[in-house]
């Protein structure tokens, strides 16, 4: 399986209609802590295994 490539792209609802509010900054933090999160599973899925199921360092021959 292969993925293409993706592009996102969030603004502010009526964008250009006035000032960033609390509301938007709230949604940036939250959106930020889910991308964090999102990066750290993929982190933890790609690191490589002990033999053992779990990440760790590879061992030597």
């Amino acid at each position: 399986m292969h993925g293409a490539p993706v592009s996102v792209s969030i603004t502010p609802a009526g964008r250009g209609e006035g000032p960033v509010t609390a509301a938007d900054v709230d949604l940036a933090r939250q959106l930020v802590t889910a991308a964090q999160t999102y990066l750290a599973e993929m982190q933890r899925l790609h690191a490589p295994t002990d033999g053992a199921g779990t990440a760790g360092p590879e061992r030597a021959a």
